[in-house]
Formats: C-alpha cells, structure tokens, sequence
C-alpha cells in the first residue's frame, strides 16, 4: 500500500488504467436525428427500428423531404446493401424506395459519394 508520503522510483512509468468498455446495450450504430436550431428536443429522423444504421441525409430542394440510406444490421446487410429511404422533413411516411445497387444510384454514389435531389420536370 503506497500513502501520500511515498513517491514512485525516478525514471517509473504509470500504468495507462484500462478503458472502460461499452455498456453491452449501447447502440453504436450511425443515425440521423433531427433537432431544434439550439440542439434541444432531439429525436430520431425515422421511425423503422429494423433500420439501425442509417446516414447521408440529402434534403430536397423544397425543405418537404430528406432522402438517406439505411440498412438492416441483424440481418446481416452493410452498406452495399443499403436501401434508399424518403421521408417527409417531420419523419412522417417513410418510403422505402430502392437499393443503392440499382444504377441510378451507383451513378449519384460515384459521382458525388452520397445521394442527390433532381428538380422535378412541369407536367404540360
């Protein structure tokens, strides 16, 4: 036992103390979450718990919408399985839209690394 009174050796080097490890619940899985401009009331985007790793948000031109890939680890998907998702700017009436292999998609990905928003064609 060493009490204040006694000092380590010249030259000793400290032990690094161990990091302390997760909590085994704890969620690490990216998200997208919305909040207030001061960063309170925070709350996940979406509402699709089998979607635990999402990411890339894009919004659409208008502010009604946000566009972002999600993926379903427990089955085992990673990101080259990702699915497209949009969702109303409130996290209202997700769609599920297609997978981040279709072609459109992999010309957007290489093109810019994340998804983006196209202006809409005037119907007439």
């Amino acid at each position: 036992m060493v009490n204040a009174e006694q000092r380590a050796p010249a030259g000793a080097v400290a032990e690094p103390a161990e990091a302390p490890s997760p909590p085994v619940d704890l969620d690490l899985n990216p998200r997208v979450f919305m909040c207030e401009p001061d960063g309170s009331n925070m709350k996940p985007l979406l509402d699709l718990p089998e979607y635990t790793v999402q990411g890339t948000p894009s919004w659409s031109s208008d502010g009604r919408r946000i566009a972002l890939e999600a993926w379903r680890s427990a089955l085992e998907e990673t990101n080259d399985d990702s699915k497209i998702v949009v969702v109303n700017a409130d996290g209202s009436q997700p769609r599920i839209l297609a997978t981040v292999e279709c072609q459109v998609s992999r010309r957007v990905e290489t093109a810019s690394s994340s998804g983006a928003w196209t202006p809409t064609r005037a119907s007439g």
